[in-house]
C-alpha cells in the first residue's frame, strides 16, 4: 500500500520529470534503508553490510541530506542494541555495532575525494551563519514541510500527517526502535535547516522523506482496520488506502497542469522576428539571459540594460546603421511602456518595440524604467511562481539581483550616487552577498568616496572565506590606518586573483 501511495504522490511525480538529484536521492535513501534492515536481520553477514555501505556512499554523494539518513540509521541501530541487549545474547548487538560501524567507515572512505569540498562548504556556511535570514519563522517553515510532502490541497496534506503521527504511535507500541527511526527520518531534516539558518534547505527538497513517511501512513490505515473490526468492515484497510490513493492521484493531476516557462517558443519568436542590428534586453529576476540564450538562434545580441547604456552613443550608431530596435525579455509584463507590445509565452514576456528609437536619453530612460519595474515585481513574481509549483525562488534573491541590475544601469548612466543607494538596498535585501558588496565598492570609487569603498571591499572579503589570509589582513590593516587607496588596490588584487 505504501508503494501505491508513493507511485501517485504529487511530489514524487513532480521530481520524476526533473533531471535533478531529488528523485535519485529518494531512491538511494530508500535503498540504503532497505539494505540496512536486511543487514540487521543477519548482522554477521559481511556481504549485506558491504551492500549497505555502497548504497550509503552513493546516497551521501548525491545529496548532503544523506548524512541525515545516516544519522537516522544510527539511531535505529543504537535503539535496537539497547532493546536487544537485555533480550538476546550479547553477541547479536555486538555484530550490529561492528557491522554498522564498519559499513559507515567504509562509506566514509569512499567519500574521501569529496570531504574537502564538504568541509569548505560547511566552513563558508558557518562564517555567513544565519545572516541571509535563515528559513524565516521556524513554525511557518515546519508547517511548510507538511504541505510540501503533500498531497495538495493543504487539508489533504494534514490528513496524511495526522495518519503519520498515528502510525508512529502504533509503531511505538509494537517496536519502539523502528518508531524512533521513522520519527527521526522526518524530524532531522525538518529541524536541521532551522538550527543552521540555511535558507537554501527549502521544504520542496524533502521528497526523499516520502518512502518512510508513506509507509508509516499505511501502518496507521491498517491499524484502523483492526480497530474497526474485520467482521463489520472486512475491507476497511483496502478502502482506506484507495481513498488516500484517490486523493493523491487528484493532487498529482495538478503537476501536469503547472505552467512551465515556455522559453522555447519565446526564443523562437525572437529568432524569427529580430534583425542582426536589434538589441534584446534581458531581465535580472531569475537568469532570463541564460534560459533564453539556450534556445535563441537569432543574431541580435542579448544585453543587460546596463550593458546597453554603457557606451550608449556607440550602440546608437549601430542601431541607426541597421535600423535596429530594442526588445526586452522578462518574467513579468512591463507596464507604462506604450512604445512596446507585450507577447506572453507562459511565464515569459517578450516586449516588442513598435518603432525604432535612436536618441540616448529615451533609451536610457527606458532601460532604467525596466530595471525599476523588475525591482518592484520581484516579490510578487516569486510568490506567483511558488504558487504555480514549478519554481521555488527566494524573493530576496530575485529582488537583490534586480537591485544589482538597477544599480549597474544607474552607474552606466553616470549616476553613481543613485547607484550607491541601490547597491545598499541590494546587500540589505540579501546580506552576505559578495558580488553586491563589490559593486557597492566600485560605485563608491566612482563617486570618489574611498573610505566607504574600502569598507565595502572589506565586507566582500569578510563573506568569502577563499580570500582569507595574509593579503586580506594586510588590506584590513591599511583600512584601519586610513590608507584608503592602498587598501583598495590590495583588495582589488586579492579579488582578481
Amino acid at each position: 500500500s505504501a508503494i501505491l501511495l508513493l507511485a501517485v504522490s504529487p511530489t514524487v511525480i513532480k521530481y520524476a520529470q526533473e533531471a535533478r538529484m531529488h528523485a535519485l536521492f529518494m531512491l538511494l535513501a530508500a535503498l540504503s534503508s532497505l539494505l540496512l534492515f536486511r543487514a540487521l536481520r543477519r548482522p554477521a553477514s559481511w556481504l549485506r553490510w558491504l551492500a549497505y555501505a555502497l548504497a550509503m556512499a552513493a546516497t551521501i554523494y548525491v545529496m548532503y541530506f544523506g548524512f541525515l539518513i545516516m544519522t537516522a540509521h544510527g539511531i535505529l541501530v543504537l535503539s535496537l542494541v539497547i532493546k536487544q541487549r537485555y533480550t538476546v545474547a550479547a553477541r547479536q548487538p555486538r555484530h550490529m555495532v561492528v557491522g554498522f560501524g564498519s559499513a559507515i567507515g567504509f562509506a566514509g572512505v569512499l567519500y574521501l575525494p569529496w570531504w574537502p569540498v564538504l568541509f569548505d562548504i560547511r566552513r563558508k556556511r558557518a562564517a555567513v551563519g544565519a545572516i541571509e535570514g535563515g528559513v524565516g519563522e521556524p513554525a511557518t517553515f515546519l508547517l511548510g514541510v507538511v504541505t510540501a510532502l503533500g498531497p495538495s490541497p493543504a487539508m489533504a496534506a494534514w490528513l496524511f500527517f495526522g495518519l503519520y503521527i498515528g502510525g508512529l504511535i502504533v509503531l511505538l507500541r509494537r517496536n519502539w526502535p523502528v518508531a524512533l527511526f521513522a520519527a527521526s527520518w522526518l524530524v532531522l531534516p525538518a529541524m536541521l535547516p532551522i538550527l543552521l539558518g540555511d535558507p537554501r534547505a527549502l521544504q520542496f527538497r524533502y521528497a526523499f522523506v516520502l518512502p518512510v513517511y508513506l509507509l508509516v501512513v499505511s501502518v496507521a490505515v491498517w491499524q484502523l482496520t483492526v480497530r474497526l473490526g474485520t467482521r463489520q468492515f472486512p475491507r476497511a484497510g483496502q478502502y482506506g488506502i484507495w481513498v488516500l490513493t484517490t486523493i493523491s492521484l487528484i493532487g498529482s493531476l495538478q503537476t501536469y497542469e503547472q505552467p512551465k516557462p515556455n522559453w522555447r517558443e519565446a526564443a523562437a519568436y525572437l529568432s524569427a522576428n529580430t534583425a542582426p542590428a536589434d538589441i534584446i534586453l534581458i531581465g535580472p529576476l531569475w537568469d532570463e539571459g541564460r534560459f533564453i540564450g539556450y534556445y535563441y538562434r537569432g543574431q541580435a545580441p542579448l544585453l543587460t540594460p546596463a550593458a546597453m547604456v554603457t557606451n550608449i552613443e556607440g550602440r546608437l550608431a549601430g542601431l541607426r546603421q541597421g535600423n535596429g530596435r530594442i526588445w526586452a525579455v522578462n518574467r513579468f509584463a512591463p507596464a507604462g511602456m506604450d512604445a512596446f507590445d507585450n507577447h506572453s509565452f507562459s511565464g515569459v514576456v517578450i516586449s516588442e518595440p513598435r518603432l525604432a528609437v535612436f536618441e540616448a536619453e529615451p533609451l536610457t530612460g527606458a532601460a532604467l524604467n525596466l530595471a525599476d519595474q523588475a525591482v518592484d515585481a520581484a516579490y510578487s513574481w516569486a510568490a506567483e511562481a511558488e504558487a504555480q509549483g514549478v519554481l521555488n525562488p527566494d524573493p530576496r534573491t530575485a529582488q537583490a539581483a534586480a537591485l544589482r541590475a538597477q544599480g549597474d544601469t544607474l552607474l552606466a548612466a553616470g549616476q553613481p550616487e543613485a547607484a550607491i543607494s541601490t547597491y545598499h538596498a541590494a546587500v540589505e535585501s540579501f546580506p552576505g552577498w559578495v558580488s553586491g558588496f563589490i559593486a557597492l565598492a566600485e560605485a563608491y570609487q566612482a563617486a570618489g568616496n574611498l573610505p566607504a569603498a574600502a569598507e565595502a571591499y572589506r565586507n566582500a572579503v569578510k563573506f568569502n572565506l577563499d580570500w582569507y589570509g595574509p593579503a586580506a589582513d594586510s588590506a584590513a590593516d591599511l583600512v584601519d590606518a586610513g590608507e584608503w587607496q592602498a587598501a583598495i588596490e590590495e583588495y582589488q588584487q586579492l579579488i582578481d586573483h
